[in-house]
């Protein structure tokens, strides 16, 4: 049983931290405070195998009183003085923010534990431990104020600044701190960068330079209008800092490439063996991220976007669902250089779906004499759904076994699964009815559409169900043993092509799976299908051709250099069945002829109907068992982990290959959501043969970028790219490292070999035969793959780029600039043709506008320009004169207006309190004595109104002495001495009109004159003052 108590150190990228013992018992804790040892104290505990620089401070829980600059701790924590016991606000111990991983070291540690020694030096072995044997304090001593002022840092703010300033201060000298410490950091990288070194010297710069200066100043001034000049040029200053914030974002991101999957691979580009094929790959690297970006502008870009519901638009883009990019992936740069690349080891592909689904039928259309075709249902004119809901399928059957089983498919007396001859078939196929011809539809019945793969109620259930019957359909087309010997070089010839160096085939060895004779009478066993394989691949390479066929044309072992068979039965057997499909292996393995050709075995089918792992575990532990009895090595290649389910004997399946030691896990889907069993693997060197389109199509991520075969290498988990069924998806090899390369946007060309090296590695083939095909594929690798792509660079970056260019010789760097001349003539040309276009059309407008105009007699703008420009000046500047006058004429009027209203609103006020007055000082004065009334008239015709009369009657004398008031001092002007006087002498507030104005005709009628002239109403004059009527009973000059 595998030891699954994994080691970190064996697969981690760096050096752990090593985690602390905790004791069950809190008392015999390290950091468990001592029986009588009370709060708010601290102890030191130094061990004789750690420099003082590595101790260990442990501080109990309690309240701070420390008023130290926390500027003294590198990060950000005072280092605190002989008995100060420092610790945080919410009463935790603080904690270092040191990186995690050990190679980075604090920049000014040494500094920070030289300036804790200054204040309490590290006592000796012999003085700790004597120490440490005495009782402790109950309580701390306190601090006198004598002590506190002797370890006053005169560099710090004194106690007398308020705490917003000392904050201030504290905070960026932290700041500070951090920037000294960021150096260190950058010198532990793996690689040199200039461009995080200059920001970090800037950095510095700007602190010492600016920001401490000013912070200082600002710390020591008193006067408010200086201190709010120096917050701005602080506010100028801090805005700048933001090169730290880079800086340190920078840092993290080199970290994170570090610590990425491929960075040994491109580590190994950049400092290679030698500086020639080194900077090729970078070169090459480089074209391929351009054109990465090119396909997804020029022609995803370009395509037509695609309807959704509502009629929404989606545009096309890289890394969609594969199925609906299907058409345009031929088509892009990065889709031609994969075509092109070295790919290693092939590890996970069934044999019998690896070629495209043309080559598979034009192979049946060979056999006209004992190839039959069955349908589940028949194919009507009445059943209007019939051609899309029947499942068809194929087989060789010899005449004398159908000769009561045959039907006519398209009669509606057929019964399902009836016989019926194939090239009857293809005669009688209703193309109109089925809308395509016998070839194109059987290529749809075999194949995945995107309709049903992506429907919205699609499930992985469902996928699978529909998997199955494409299955069945492909078993029958080539399961005779002329149509399989074909079937065997093409797919040879398919590795070759697709530039592949090594194979693991998964043939399936059942009984429902065997090989019939040409005539359908016989049935060749699995001995007789493992020798077909072999000799197929012996003739592929020595170059013997079958049928006129020449399937080796441009290998000649160039390419493919090795191959060998998994064998695989179905999960869904017994355990019975299975522990003879597994003794047939072994028998094949100890097998001199068919040794070196058997990789492993594994369970193949629908992970979730069949049975799991564990149902099988005694079978196979006795397999293991027996091999290790006989001396020979068949690892474990489980199909496991190819599920979204949780908790379910499915998803536990990892589990058991775990303990099972298995060699690779083929799909390992589920693995990302068990970190334990993640970790595990990496322990025992498990790698993932990763299918991302099997996995998209089959119901596991809706598109490639939420796979997470990009999460397991994030976590160093050794994975390798497959195909698994490339006949039922339409893709080769090729078609799967496209799909890895565009889900991840900062996805290289080092990626692509680091995959591709781990292929090799993890491969079945033993220590000589990987070392031979490495050194193969290495040498392909950079003289052919990188040396190719840095010759057709210009071909490849073409923005006008055709697929059908690569055939051609390399475009030449005369005819890339020339071509890209051509092409910005074109969209200069394109543009001024736009603008010519929009000159007309605005031509025609403005004639259209003309002639409305001209047809309601009004006069264009245009013509009024044509006028002599003096006559327009002399126009505008009259007109401008006419405007101003109407403004101030305006203005006037609505200040005339708001006078009168202040005018009438203030005598009436008057009135009114005037008739108050009176009526409080001669309540029992009768109304109506008219000797009174034309008395007091002439008595104070001319004078203002006093609110003290008490002589006169009420009503009459407020009228008339106001009204006569009012047209006095409207025509005339009073003399101040003189109207003081009089009012000094009438002790009841009334005066005369000074210089003995007389009432005029307009003042007897309620009208006075103006000095200019105009005669407005009496009630209009200006406001009038309010006066004490105690001292004044004046009316203030206009």
């Amino acid at each position: 049983m595998a030891d699954i108590s994994h080691d970190q150190s064996t697969y981690r990228p760096r050096e752990p931290v090593p985690k602390k013992k905790i004791s069950p018992d809190p008392r015999e804790r390290d950091d468990a405070p001592s029986k009588g040892v009370p709060k708010n104290t601290q102890k030191t505990v130094n061990k004789p195998s750690q420099p003082p620089e590595q101790r260990r401070v442990v501080t109990n829980k309690g309240p701070s009183k420390s008023s130290f600059d926390v500027s003294a701790s590198a990060n950000g924590s005072a280092a605190s003085p002989p008995g100060d016991d420092r610790t945080s606000r919410h009463g935790k111990k603080a904690q270092s923010d040191a990186p995690r991983n050990p190679s980075v070291q604090s920049a000014s540690s040494e500094q920070n534990v030289a300036r804790s020694q200054s204040h309490s030096p590290a006592p000796t072995s012999s003085a700790r431990s004597a120490s440490l044997s005495q009782p402790k304090p109950k309580f701390r001593k306190p601090i006198s104020v004598r002590d506190r002022k002797r370890r006053i840092d005169k560099t710090k703010p004194r106690r007398t600044l308020t705490h917003y300033v000392k904050s201030r201060y504290n905070f960026f000298s932290k700041q500070r701190v951090q920037a000294e410490e960021l150096e260190p950091s950058l010198k532990s990288l793996p690689h040199k960068d200039e461009k995080l070194l200059t920001m970090a010297n800037e950095t510095r710069r700007l602190f010492a330079e600016e920001i401490d200066p000013l912070t200082k100043e600002l710390a020591e001034t008193r006067d408010p209008k200086q201190r709010e000049q120096l917050n701005k040029k602080l506010a100028d200053a801090i805005g700048t800092s933001i090169l730290m914030y880079e800086a340190k974002r920078h840092a993290v991101l080199q970290y994170e490439d570090v610590m990425g999957f491929e960075y040994a691979c491109q580590k190994d580009a950049e400092d290679g063996k030698t500086k020639e094929v080194a900077s090729l790959e970078v070169l090459a690297n480089e074209i391929l991220m351009k054109a990465k970006v090119l396909d997804r502008t020029e022609i995803y870009g370009k395509a037509n976007p695609r309807q959704g519901v509502a009629g929404q638009m989606h545009p096309r883009f890289p890394g969609d669902r594969f199925i609906t990019n299907g058409d345009l992936i031929p088509q892009t740069r990065l889709y031609a250089i994969c075509r092109k690349m070295p790919k290693g080891a092939h590890l996970h592909i069934h044999f019998n779906s690896n070629l495209l689904p043309n080559v598979l039928l034009d192979i049946a259309r060979e056999q006209t004499k004992n190839m039959y075709i069955m349908s589940t249902i028949p194919l009507t004119e009445k059943n209007k759904y019939a051609f899309d809901r029947c499942e068809i399928q194929f087989s060789i059957v010899a005449k004398k076994d159908v000769a009561d089983k045959m039907g006519d498919i398209f009669k509606d007396t057929y019964q399902p699964l009836q016989y019926m001859s194939y090239s009857r078939f293809r005669q009688r196929f209703p193309r109109k009815l089925a809308g395509l011809d016998v070839d194109e539809w059987l290529q749809k019945k075999l194949v995945f559409q995107e309709a049903e793969t992506y429907s919205t109620l699609q499930t992985a259930a469902g996928a699978w169900e529909i998997f199955n019957a494409r299955t069945r359909m492909m078993k029958g087309l080539f399961n005779y043993r002329s149509a399989y010997l074909e079937y065997i070089q093409a797919c040879l010839q398919e590795f070759a092509d697709d530039n592949i160096q090594y194979a693991e085939i998964r043939p399936n060895f059942m009984v429902t799976n065997q090989v019939m004779s040409d005539d359908g009478t016989t049935k060749i066993n699995n001995w007789e299908i493992m020798e077909l394989i072999i000799n197929g691949y012996n003739e592929f390479q020595k170059g013997i051709t079958k049928k006129d066929k020449v399937y080796q044309e441009g290998h000649g072992k160039k390419t493919l250099m090795g191959l060998k068979v998994i064998y695989c039965t179905p999960r869904s057997f017994d355990p019975e069945m299975v522990r003879e499909s597994l003794e047939e292996c072994l028998a094949f393995k100890k097998d001199p002829k068919f040794a070196p050709f058997i990789a492993g075995f594994d369970l193949v089918g629908e992970e979730s109907m069949g049975k799991p792992l564990r149902a099988f575990a005694p079978v196979l532990l006795e397999f293991k068992a027996k091999c290790a009895k006989e001396g020979v090595d068949i690892p474990f290649l489980f199909h496991c982990g190819e599920t979204t389910e949780n908790g379910t004997s499915t998803d536990e399946n990892l589990v058991d290959a775990l303990v099972l030691e298995a060699k690779r896990i083929g799909h390992g889907f589920a693995l990302a959501k068990h970190p334990h069993i993640m970790q595990a693997m990496k322990a025992q060197n498990i790698c993932l043969e990763i299918c991302p389109i099997s996995n998209e199509i089959l119901g596991l991520t809706p598109r490639v970028a939420g796979h997470t075969m990009y999460a397991l290498l994030a976590n160093d988990v050794h994975c390798t790219v497959s195909t698994d069924n490339g006949t039922l998806f339409r893709s080769r090899l090729s078609h799967d490292f496209y799909q890895a390369m565009v889900g991840k946007e900062d996805m290289t060309i080092h990626g692509w070999r680091q995959l591709i090296e781990w292929s090799i590695l993890h491969s079945c083939m033993d220590k000589e035969e990987q070392e031979k095909v490495f050194e193969k594929w290495e040498e392909k690798w950079a003289t052919e793959f990188c040396q190719w792509i840095y010759d057709y660079r210009f071909t490849l970056l073409n923005p006008e780029f055709d697929v059908k260019d690569l055939d051609k010789t390399a475009m030449t760097e005369i005819a890339y600039d020339k071509k890209l001349e051509e092409i910005e003539a074109a969209k200069a040309a394109k543009r001024k043709e736009e603008e010519e276009l929009a000159k007309k059309k605005k031509k025609e407008a403005r004639a259209k506008a003309e002639e409305e105009a001209r047809l309601r007699g009004e006069v264009l703008p245009e013509e009024k320009e044509k006028k002599d420009p003096e006559i327009v000046k002399k126009e505008a500047k009259e007109q401008r004169r006419r405007d101003e006058e109407a403004r101030k004429a305006d203005y006037e009027a609505q200040r005339a207006a708001r006078v009168e209203k202040h005018r009438a609103e203030r005598i009436r006020q008057i009135i009114k309190r005037k008739k108050k007055l009176a009526a409080a000082a001669n309540p029992q004065k009768k109304k109506g004595d008219g000797a009174a009334k034309d008395r007091s008239g002439a008595e104070h015709d001319n004078r203002p109104s006093s609110s003290s009369s008490a002589s006169t009657s009420a009503s009459s004398t407020t009228t008339t002495s106001t009204t006569s008031n009012i047209s006095g001092k409207t025509t005339g002007s009073h003399s101040g001495n003189s109207e003081k006087n009089k009012l000094n002498k009438d002790p009841s507030g009334g005066g005369a009109s000074s210089g003995g104005t007389k009432t005029t005709p307009a003042a007897a009628t309620g009208r006075t004159t103006r000095s200019g002239g105009a005669s407005v109403p009496a009630t209009t004059t200006k406001k009038l003052k309010k006066v004490n009527t105690a001292a004044s009973g004046s009316v203030p000059n206009e």
